[in-house]
């Protein structure tokens, strides 16, 4: 990594690909989920989101996918979360950092865990969008 100021950088591990292990299939964007429309995800809240019926893929055969995460005006400093839902803890990690009022997107490579749904935290009230842009079987 290069910087031409003075930084600090954070740098998070999302996947580990090997031969052989899985295929990435791409994917004509899907929209999962916009909050816009309805209700804000409230600070410290979690959202289900629902994988079933992706592109007519078996939900036993989907292993992770891979979103664009957006949240849109969020009303204040803060960051987004997306896991499988079923895990006994949230990660530690985040996979959107977000400030007030300014709208933020970023990729992230989730694992299912064998599960049919997502779930989002959000440490800040936000709008939220997930677009899913590819499956790995």
């Amino acid at each position: 990594m290069y910087s031409s100021v003075d930084t600090d950088v954070i740098v998070d591990l999302q996947s580990v690909h090997h031969c052989g292990q899985g295929n990435l299939v791409a994917i004509s964007p899907q929209r999962l989920i916009d909050t816009r429309p309805s209700q804000r995800l409230v600070a410290g809240a979690t959202i289900v989101v629902d994988l079933a019926g992706l592109a007519s893929v078996s939900p036993v055969a989907l292993t992770a996918v891979m979103v664009n995460l957006t949240a849109a005006d969020p009303g204040g400093r803060g960051f987004l979360v997306v896991y499988a839902c079923g895990l006994t803890e949230r990660p530690l990690v985040s996979n959107l950092n977000v400030v007030a009022a300014t709208t933020v997107a970023n990729r992230a490579l989730v694992a299912t865990a064998g599960g049919q749904t997502l779930c989002v935290y959000s440490s800040v009230d936000t709008d939220i969008v997930i677009d899913v842009e590819a499956l790995i079987t």
